[in-house]
């Protein structure tokens, strides 16, 4: 089963939330959990996971984004970037249902209106868990390329995060019960 809470309370991201048992040490929510909080982000280099970035010299700075931890206990870094894409599908998902007219892109991990980037996004494994974050910009004003918020759109964070663990976390379940219908074949 996945776990899901929404904090009420603020919460800047500066990259250490991205450890195993974050949602249970912050937010006493234990197991496979995808949680959510809004909150600025900075991330500087010794925080740093995506080493391309580190190399390229690129920094991550949003004033508000809605930012998400996904924490699944098992080791496969090519599921956990299947899933980070899959979360980020859903982000893509939730807009355009909000906004009929938008049509976004997903380009890898990312989602793009046109040019302008919504959101930063990770997957790494901790020595005993895979670990996800995905941080959706709510304000794009100096943000160091070109982006696009939540705020742009007229969609309210809080609701959108929400609707966000509710359907990640029945689609997670789906694919769990999927896995458990089915006989082997030979």
């Amino acid at each position: 089963m996945l776990k899901t809470y929404f904090s009420p309370k603020p919460l800047d991201y500066d990259g250490s939330q991205l450890r195993s048992l974050f949602a249970f040490n912050e937010f006493d929510v234990q197991g496979h959990a995808l949680v959510a909080f809004v909150g600025a982000c900075q991330v500087d280099m010794d925080n740093m996971v995506d080493q391309q970035d580190v190399k390229d010299q690129k920094f991550i700075f949003s004033h508000q984004m809605v930012h998400f931890v996904l924490e699944l206990f098992e080791l496969d870094l090519e599921r956990g970037v299947l899933y980070q894409r899959f979360l980020v599908d859903h982000l893509k998902k939730e807009l355009e249902t909000q906004k009929k007219s938008l049509k976004l892109e997903r380009r890898g991990n990312d989602l793009y209106d046109g040019k302008a980037k919504l959101n930063v996004s990770v997957a790494t494994l901790s020595p005993v868990s895979t670990l996800i974050h995905v941080g959706i910009n709510i304000i794009s004003k100096d943000t160091p390329v070109l982006t696009k918020g939540l705020k742009d759109y007229g969609v309210i964070p809080a609701a959108f995060a929400k609707n966000i663990l509710k359907n990640f976390a029945a689609e997670y379940e789906s694919i769990q019960m999927s896995r458990t219908k089915v006989r082997g074949v030979s």
